[in-house]
């Protein structure tokens, strides 16, 4: 039957375009066109209509709404293929856009107004939301409210942040954003990308959790699985025991049974293109139970979402950069200020490598950024981020950010450089670097000596210099304080990923020859000769602050804590 133009679907659908929807008036729009196919197709036309209308009349693509989605197959299908003649590509483009944001109603991928949206041909409850922990919600998206019933069939998204899911059967799982899973019966779960930590008791044993080309097939134990961006996967097995075995009878080459393979504790494997009807390439790798997260954290447990909060409520706050958001364009954006960060790739070309953004931060809350470091001649080649605009440094000023050296990272009388300003002639002043075998260092001038970071002896005794430990993560502030010719300078650090709950005064009222000057400000690279792209950073980098004044040593403690959380030292 055909949508009057007056009907009470139709002043919803312009509700929605109008951005004026309430979340009662969302409810009752996704019981209507959950309930009929003539609806959908109403809604989907009339923004479309409505997008076009916007494009003429001058909205373009600088028009923002609130609502986004992914299309599946049912309603693409239900989409004309050719929807307006006559349109030309932009206005198609636009018009497109415009209905894709408000047809988030429509999908089970996302949430809407805090409760899960189900798609026509769900089965019953599989599972629930039994606790969460977000971080920043991407694309408009709010998060499962605890206690959520998930459905047999249904697609979840989760953008950052943890969910433990309960299944029926007993099974337990932890689940770390960004991920996307489907729940496909009472046992068992289908994960696209991301990771989780499942605890199986024996009543529940059979639990299957399923990857590209394989299953996880568990015997009554507890495991963890990762699922890379583009394929590949591990399997570590914390206790018990855990089949993977083919997804199917003439998977792997092989009949099931004999291609099947058993992991027992202790054991982790590494699954490089598993798909259906070709032999996968298994490499063991060793157990790393701290890449999981096997327990929610408790109420005094820290976060980098609670940093952020404490961050963006610092007055004197001038550039902050959390690498957050749905887009590149987003994640490398000027939180507070306006000097937004480009790409930009090493003198000596990019290294058959590329800068990564939306990378694993230190804890489930945040998302980082991952400059590329070439493996032939690392100081010259790679890709790093620099500001598009001049960068002004304030007469007082702090850095503070949160890196991590790759293990792998050849460091044997290199430099890398976590923070820089480019001064043109004046070379570059290193802000935060790692020389050596990861000595923390500053250097203002190019003429200028290093100033190692020197841990003090009640807390580091019998060590000559602060070292970055690699594959470890760290706090890290400096604070810069001109003063005529030269600076003052003091750095702070902590290992977070050891649990350490009070700051190492590495360097204290330095002196450093020159000063920091005006210029582009570097993050993940430095300069070298002629002012030449160079010493990208091997790790990653995040929640970059930098302050207008000098942050004192209590200040920093409790910005450390609010990572952390209120403990006591290991």
């Amino acid at each position: 039957m055909p949508v009057e133009p007056h009907s009470e679907i139709a002043e919803l659908a312009a509700l929605l375009c109008d951005g004026e929807l309430a979340p009662d008036q969302a409810t009752r729009l996704e019981e209507l066109v959950i309930a009929s196919a003539e609806a959908r197709r109403f809604v989907l036309q009339y923004l479309q209509l409505h997008g076009e209308l916007l494009w003429d009349q001058g909205g373009g693509a600088g028009t923002q709404r609130r609502w986004t989605l992914a299309l599946d197959e049912e309603f693409r299908r239900a989409v004309p293929s050719d929807p307006r003649h006559g349109l030309s590509r932009p206005a198609r483009w636009v018009a497109w856009a415009v209905a894709a944001s408000g047809a988030v109603v429509l999908l089970g991928w996302l949430v809407l107004a805090g409760r899960p949206v189900v798609r026509e041909g769900l089965g019953g409850p599989v599972a629930r939301v039994a606790a969460a922990v977000w971080g920043e919600p991407a694309c408009g998206m709010t998060a499962l409210p605890v206690g959520s019933e998930l459905f047999e069939g249904q697609q979840v998204q989760l953008a950052t942040g943890l969910a433990e899911v309960h299944f029926a059967n007993g099974a337990r799982v932890i689940l770390e954003g960004p991920a996307r899973f489907d729940l496909v019966s009472r046992g068992r779960l289908f994960l696209h990308e991301g990771r989780l930590a499942a605890q199986v008791p024996v009543q529940a044993a059979g639990f299957t959790v399923g990857v590209a080309g394989a299953l996880v097939i568990d015997r009554g134990t507890e495991f963890g699985v990762l699922v890379e961006p583009q394929g590949p996967f591990e399997v570590h097995v914390l206790a018990g025991c855990v089949d993977l075995q083919p997804e199917g009878q003439n998977a792997w080459a092989k009949p099931a049974a004999a291609a099947a393979r058993r992991l027992h504790a202790g054991q982790a494997v590494r699954v490089v293109h598993a798909l259906p009807g070709a032999m996968p390439l298994f490499q063991e790798i060793a157990l790393r139970e701290e890449r999981f997260v096997w327990a929610m954290p408790g109420p005094q447990t820290g976060s980098v979402a609670g940093l952020r909060r404490m961050v963006t409520s610092e007055p004197s706050l001038i550039h902050h950069y959390p690498f957050e958001g749905d887009s590149v364009a987003q994640r490398l954006a000027d939180h507070r200020g306006r000097l937004h960060l480009a790409e930009v790739v090493m003198a000596g070309g990019e290294g058959a490598g590329q800068l990564r953004t939306g990378c694993r931060g230190w804890d489930p809350t945040t998302r980082a950024v991952r400059p590329f470091r070439g493996l032939a001649r690392g100081n010259s080649e790679g890709v790093g981020l620099q500001s598009e605009n001049l960068f002004l440094p304030p007469a007082e000023m702090t850095v503070e950010l949160l890196l991590r050296l790759d293990e792998e990272a050849p460091l044997d009388g290199e430099s890398v450089c976590a923070a820089a300003t480019l001064q043109g002639e004046n070379g570059c002043a290193f802000l935060l670097a790692a020389v050596g075998r990861g000595r923390l260092a500053l250097r203002l001038e190019d003429r200028s000596d290093w100033a190692f970071g020197r841990p003090d002896s009640a807390t580091m005794p019998g060590h000559a210099d602060f070292r970055l430990i690699p594959g470890d993560w760290y706090y890290v502030a400096a604070t810069f304080q001109t003063e005529n010719s030269h600076t003052l300078a003091s750095a702070y650090a902590a290992n977070l990923s050891r649990g350490e709950r009070t700051l190492h005064t590495v360097l204290r009222n330095q002196p450093l020859a020159g000063i920091v000057s005006a210029g582009r400000l570097g993050i993940g690279k430095g300069a070298g000769e002629h002012s030449m792209h160079a010493f990208p950073w091997p790790g990653e980098l995040d929640e970059v602050a930098i302050y207008g004044r000098i942050l004192d040593l209590a200040t920093l403690q409790r910005h450390l804590a609010a990572v952390l959380g209120q403990g006591t030292e290991p």
